[in-house]
């Protein structure tokens, strides 16, 4: 029992939840909320901008410091230790990838059993616990499975009569940079030890929408402030999961250059662009260069499917991030035949994907605290930490 553990005690009704959305780059989103038999109630809700930096190395010590800080509000203003505490990392602070693990049985008739696939993955943690990418030493911070099959066949669950020669599993991994990863890992001595556990914001929606929304096919586009991140989903699997470097702030930046403005001015211009009126001089100024900005990030989404894609395209895509908030982007992704070069599909469907979307989020409070676009990931770690 840790020292809050034995200072409040555990023996409550009401169980506590913080869930905390470290995005891309520099926003975190972070809930508290409270579960009893009946109801699901938000205590509170903080957005922070952490300060822009280029580096890793630069930014970790404020991610770090910011983290403990707002654990340390939350579990002070209910004087208990959280049942859990779920943290999605984004592509800023976090590097995911999917690998297909294959093991021949060296008995084929007999029963699989629940051990061999706990094998796998304790297998997996042993031998790739850590990567050097671009570079740059990663720890192992999640894997999360999320198909496993026999001979060539998912399986489900295992019984008397799942028997094969070959088990493969499709496991979502995700890397976090060594530096960062001793701040954020080290959190967990909080108060005497606190329940924290660390996934890829990417790997959190892919499962909310396999399990509780039951898309099973569609290509997940997450439109951030520099990257985009993009997440296939296959028979109820994630084939692939990856991204680009361009996003919404590309888009700000194009339109600050065309008026001589400042950022914030122009990312204010940016919001209400096909939401508000605007000046008839302004519009005009800046629908050109945005229309060339989205087609820039339309182009590099097309290269990027080129590039990695293994399966077929599947017929639809789910927007979401802040980016995905612009009209315009949206206006261009359903008007254009961009996929014709990847897929022999004569249409896919595209649809904005909102944290309103995710079955289960309802609260007591009057207004739901978790909306829109920007809040998807916050919505899926809500649904991870009180399960």
């Amino acid at each position: 029992m840790s020292l809050f553990q034995h200072l409040f005690g555990r023996n409550r009704s009401e169980q506590y939840f913080i869930a905390i959305d470290v995005g891309s780059h520099a926003a975190v989103r972070s809930i508290l909320f409270s579960e009893n038999a009946h109801d699901r109630i938000s205590l509170q809700k903080q957005h922070f901008e952490l300060p822009r930096r280029d580096a890793h190395a630069d930014i970790a010590p404020l991610v770090g410091e910011y983290l403990g800080r707002i654990l340390f509000q939350y579990v002070k203003s209910i004087r208990a230790v959280p049942v859990q505490i779920v943290v999605g990392l984004g592509s800023s602070f976090a590097a995911s990838d999917v690998r297909t693990v294959r093991r021949e049985r060296p008995k084929p008739e007999s029963a699989v059993e629940p051990k061999e696939l706990r094998g796998i993955l304790d297998g997996f943690m042993q031998t790739e616990a850590e990567q050097t990418i671009n570079g740059e030493k990663h720890a192992l911070a999640h894997l999360m499975p999320f198909q496993v099959t026999l001979d060539g066949y998912p399986i489900h669950a295992v019984s008397a009569e799942t028997s094969g020669r070959v088990l493969e599993m499709q496991i979502f991994v995700t890397y976090v940079p060594s530096a960062l990863w001793a701040r954020l890992a080290g959190l967990r001595t909080l108060f005497g030890g606190i329940p924290i556990r660390f996934i890829s914001n990417q790997a959190a929606i892919a499962a909310a929408m396999i399990t509780l929304m039951n898309v099973s096919d569609a290509a997940l586009v997450k439109i951030g402030a520099r990257v985009t991140e993009v997440t296939l989903l296959a028979g109820g699997g994630v084939p692939l999961t990856g991204g680009f470097a361009r996003g919404g702030d590309d888009i700000t930046r194009a339109i600050a250059e065309r008026l001589k403005s400042s950022d914030a001015d122009a990312e204010r211009i940016k919001r209400q662009l096909g939401t508000t009126e605007l000046r008839a001089d302004t519009l005009a100024n800046v629908t050109g260069v945005v229309a060339g900005a989205v087609e820039q990030w339309l182009t590099d989404l097309v290269q990027f499917f080129k590039d990695n894609q293994r399966t077929i395209l599947p017929d639809r895509v789910y927007l979401y991030g802040g980016g995905a908030s612009l009209a315009l982007l949206r206006q261009a992704i359903t008007a254009k035949a961009w996929y014709h070069d990847l897929t022999f599909r004569e249409r896919l469907t595209s649809a904005l994907l909102v944290a309103e979307d995710i079955p289960g989020l309802k609260f007591r409070n009057a207004v739901s605290p978790v909306r829109g676009p920007e809040e998807v990931a916050l919505a899926a770690l809500i649904h991870r930490a009180s399960h």
